[in-house]
């Protein structure tokens, strides 16, 4: 109804006796009335020969609109998306420095200011609360995104247009603090707490060697900081962030790759080699449980599709299922693994998947499709899946998975245009988060899949287990030195 008709309806209804006993009148007095009740209002007149039936005055049902576009992305402060490629963003993307610059400048969206923190030095990392920047000049130094606190971690005899003198992937932001490890002038695996409350050794160089510094083994960080997991050429070790707990292998697996955490924190899934009985080496995945040591294999690496120079390979929540893209296309692309019992299952025959990432239930798995260049989620309980076409998140290249939302119904994308998008595999939805705001709809597809079990691979076991290292842990004086401090606003280049 239109509004014009439904502004009539209170004007008829206001004097409807009045009315009708007009319209009677007029009846009685005219030739050839009938006594049939006049039509409901709305009612569709009758026809008549010779005379075309009135048109109705309710529009037809609108045919849905395709799936708009959405509008050219609006970067804060006046950045481009060129400029985007130059810049490293803070944890939480209200923030931004400069790569290979030697000074510590910061682009802060929150407060629309560019600060100058410190007269020189080159920033290095954002701590994982996007407070704190990690930055050398004459050793490690952290400033405060504010400016407002400029502290030296570890001295070094040098100039300040030194490099910086990593060991191995160390210093290494840790949450608790927020705390940096690194490994100081003593030869000491060091957690510093930046505002200078408490620092903690866990570990020396003769538990975990150290040849020289820039072979020194690569540490990576659980997803609670709960556990600690290192990796050198010939060694593999975990320990808890307090320096107990202590396992290392140096014979068990070599050549091991970064770790995949479990959601809890409390198991791994690596790729790494382990010898055979004839000498040889044969490579593959591997579940690690931290508490007890004890490592299974999972699956074979031969068939693992890498991009990147990385495997295409996710580890499951619940830390036992993982899911890997197979390398040969004469092989199902998309593979599902259960370390508990060694069962092996396609799930989809999609030719180029990528960016693979378990839904927290760990009931469905998403994935980019390089060939259609969609979103697509597959339950792994049924023979089902969902796929989602919306051409903005493949815009100068296919998008990368960040995770699903905590209610296993959206996912968390960024396009190669630096954007943040939100897209809800139920309700066929996109949602763009970042730089600006945006919604829309995006073509939503239901498909059938097969879940094929496939012939086990014959794994080959770990040689030895994990044995346990003696702990090296002691409570440290902090030893910070408060720097100078020095903030320059700048104006904000006009975009």
């Amino acid at each position: 109804m239109t509004r014009r008709s439904r502004q009539r309806i209170p004007l008829l209804s206001a004097g409807s006796f009045g009315v009708a006993a007009v319209v009677a009148l007029a009846c009685l007095l005219t030739a050839g009335c009938t006594d049939s009740e006049p039509p409901e209002p709305g009612a569709a007149e009758p026809s008549q020969p010779g005379r075309t039936p009135a048109a109705s005055a309710e529009p037809s049902p609108a045919k849905p609109a395709p799936p708009s576009k959405p509008p050219k992305p609006q970067y804060p402060m006046g950045l481009t998306f060129r400029d985007l490629g130059q810049w490293v963003f803070s944890p939480d993307r209200t923030a931004m420095f400069p790569e290979r610059e030697k000074n510590t400048v910061v682009r802060d969206f929150e407060t629309d200011r560019v600060l100058r923190l410190t007269a020189e030095g080159e920033a290095c990392a954002w701590s994982p609360d996007s407070r704190w920047l990690l930055y050398w000049n004459r050793g490690w130094c952290v400033v405060s995104r504010n400016g407002e606190t400029n502290r030296r971690l570890t001295a070094h005899d040098g100039t300040g247009a030194d490099d910086p003198q990593w060991a191995g992937n160390l210093p290494l932001w840790h949450p608790d603090g927020p705390s940096l490890l690194l490994l100081d002038e003593q030869n000491r695996f060091r957690l510093v707490d930046v505002t200078g409350q408490r620092d903690r050794q866990i570990a020396t160089t003769d538990a975990i060697p150290v040849r020289h510094r820039s072979a020194a083994p690569n540490f990576f960080v659980g997803p609670d900081g709960a556990w600690l997991f290192y990796v050198d050429r010939d060694r593999v070790g975990f320990l808890r962030a307090d320096g107990t707990a202590h396992r290392a292998s140096r014979r068990a697996l070599r050549d091991c790759g970064p770790p995949q955490w479990s959601a809890d924190g409390t198991a791994v899934l690596v790729l790494a080699q382990a010898p055979k009985r004839d000498g040889h080496y044969v490579k593959q995945a591997w579940r690690i449980d931290l508490a007890s040591g004890k490592a299974q294999p999972v699956c074979r690496a031969d068939p693992i599709r890498r991009e990147g120079g990385r495997y295409v390979l996710v580890f499951a929540p619940e830390g036992f299922r993982a899911a890997y893209v197979a390398a040969d296309r004469d092989q199902p692309r998309i593979v599902l693994v259960d370390a508990r019992t060694h069962h092996i299952t396609k799930i989809h025959d999609e030719r180029e998947a990528t960016s693979l990432a378990f839904s927290p239930d760990g009931n469905a798995l998403a994935y980019v499709a390089d060939d259609d260049e969609d979103l697509v989620a597959l339950d792994l309980d049924e023979p089902r899946g969902v796929r989602v076409a919306f051409e903005p998140l493949s815009d100068r290249g296919n998008p990368v998975i960040e995770g699903w939302t905590a209610d296993n119904r959206a996912l968390h994308l960024w396009t190669a245009k630096q954007t943040r998008w939100q897209v809800d595999v139920r309700d066929g939805t996109a949602r763009r988060l970042w730089p600006d705001t945006w919604m829309g709809p995006a073509k939503r597809t239901e498909f059938e899949t097969a879940h094929v079990p496939l012939e086990e691979e014959n794994l080959f076991p770990a040689p030895e287990p994990f044995e346990a290292v003696p702990p090296a842990t002691a409570d440290l004086e902090p030893n910070l030195q408060d720097l100078p401090v020095q903030v320059v606003p700048e104006t904000p280049a006009e975009p």
